[in-house]
């Protein structure tokens, strides 16, 4: 409902600048978009606590880092985040379709 993980999760590094750069810039852009609230920092708005991020470079291989961009483990496989959907009276609805309701 309020644009799924793609609006959320996913961020895209500006790929005219070299791959080395991929992840500071998205080092750059959590710290940017993390809250800071009485409860705790390094909040996710609508999936809380950040605890660090993938970065896919290929089908078969991803690197998992902390919020720092330091390289934790070495994935086999690309990370893909989870989905979910929503139903009314059995008509499904997209993240897409969602937003565009007033």
């Amino acid at each position: 409902m309020t644009g799924g993980p793609d609006q959320w999760l996913i961020v895209h590094p500006d790929f005219s600048q070299p791959p080395i750069t991929y992840i500071s810039q998205v080092v750059a852009h959590i710290k940017m978009h993390l809250l800071r609230s009485a409860v705790g920092d390094g909040l996710l708005p609508f999936f809380g606590e950040a605890i660090g991020f993938v970065m896919n470079f290929k089908p078969d291989y991803a690197v998992r880092c902390d919020l720092e961009g330091v390289p934790v483990e070495v994935l086999e496989q690309a990370h893909r985040v989870g989905r979910c959907e929503l139903k009314v009276k059995g008509r499904r609805y997209l993240p897409e379709e969602i937003l565009c309701i007033t």
